[in-house]
């Protein structure tokens, strides 16, 4: 561990790894949404049961979830709301089925089970043509700020490394 301890000897080496860390987990949803695969219409799983949702608090999004035999599954629909926010009462309750797909493990981020098709009492509203171009548009128009801002950081945690350091050299020491 001492060997390393040159990685961050003064204040700015610390502040710049930190930064490191910081825009490497806000990056991993970047890469997730990056890496996103739009799998076929027949590799979907199917699942039926109840429609629950759950309120989400202030800046938080409502979490959509299915009901099967007392268990429930969350579904993800990217940064977006699953349901249309004027329709989650009608929606709570009902009989549903849900295509979906879970996503890959990023990092620290477990994968997400993604919806792609959504039926309310045989009803479909939310088709997979749609949510699949949705996710096509969310990955090819994603700015992946933070991913930028990882890549930069790095940069200049390694630029720190090589610069001379601030420290005046003791002179005429005895």
């Amino acid at each position: 561990m001492a060997k390393l301890k040159f990685l961050v000897n003064n204040q700015r080496k610390k502040i710049a790894l930190f930064a490191v860390l910081f825009f490497a987990f806000l990056a991993q949803s970047d890469l997730s949404n990056l890496l996103l695969g739009i799998p076929d219409f027949n590799k979907l799983i199917v699942s039926e049961g109840r429609i629950k949702i759950h309120k989400g608090q202030g800046r938080v999004r409502d979490a959509f979830t299915l009901l099967i035999n007392n268990q429930e599954i969350l579904f993800s629909c990217g940064i977006n709301e699953c349901l249309p926010i004027n329709k989650t009462q009608d929606y709570q309750g009902k009989a549903a089925k849900v295509w979906w797909y879970k996503s890959k493990n990023i990092g620290l981020m477990v994968g997400e089970n993604r919806l792609y098709q959504l039926e309310i009492n045989g009803k479909i509203v939310i088709n997979y043509q749609d949510q699949a171009k949705h996710y096509l548009s969310t990955k090819t128009f994603s700015p992946a700020i933070n991913l930028v801002f990882f890549i930069i950081s790095i940069m200049f945690f390694f630029l720190l490394q090589f610069a001379n350091d601030l420290i005046t050299p003791k002179r005429n020491e005895k």
